[in-house]
């Protein structure tokens, strides 16, 4: 995988993994790190400009104060993506992590680095979907600012913001009353 990589440190490109964070690297030891994912094929990359938000989101969540702001992180990812051949499926990675602090990360020691590299996708054999409730982790378990929610509605998933979510409640239903229909579209789907 690290043959076929692009990494952008510090403005410029550099070829294969190289090496970036160090023993004493706040990151490395604390944890002050994000990052978020992407996929590029085709010459396609689906929702980037979200992916590249989300990621100085999150560090602006973590206490760190990132370098670039979105769009510039986005023109760095399509500037790799044009490096690799137009047929090639990509993974896009960008970074932002603290290099100094003890406890708590230093803000101003933000640092910014974005790979790319082939990452083929698997090949498509069909796909099983089952519905279940999920929950979030909690605030406390992590820092987490994302105000929507997954919900389950009776026949598809809805998004919602949490402030209009109803509490999942298992009520069973008289003997009088005739079931609910199935969900037609996923057989033993159970909703």
């Amino acid at each position: 995988m690290s043959e076929n990589a692009i990494t952008w440190i510090d403005g410029a490109g550099v070829d294969g993994n190289p090496p970036l964070l160090g023993p004493m690297t706040h990151a490395v030891w604390m944890a002050s790190v994000v990052f978020d994912g992407a996929r590029a094929f085709r010459r396609l990359a689906p929702d980037l400009d979200r992916h590249c938000a989300r990621v100085v989101q999150s560090a602006q969540v973590m206490g760190l104060a990132p370098t670039l702001d979105a769009a510039e992180i986005e023109a760095i990812a399509w500037e790799g993506i044009e490096r690799f051949p137009p047929e090639a499926e990509l993974y896009i990675r960008p970074v932002f992590y603290s290099a100094e602090g003890f406890v708590v990360a230093v803000p101003e020691s933000t640092r910014f680095f974005l790979s790319v590299f082939e990452a083929p996708l698997p090949p498509p054999r069909g796909l099983k979907v089952c519905l279940r409730p999920s929950r979030r982790p909690s605030p406390a378990l992590a820092p987490s600012s994302n105000r929507w929610d997954w919900v389950i509605d009776r026949r598809h998933l809805t998004r919602r913001p949490r402030s209009t979510r109803r509490p999942h409640r298992l009520r069973q239903a008289p003997a009088t009353t005739r079931a609910a229909p199935r969900c037609r579209s996923i057989p033993n789907c159970g909703c």
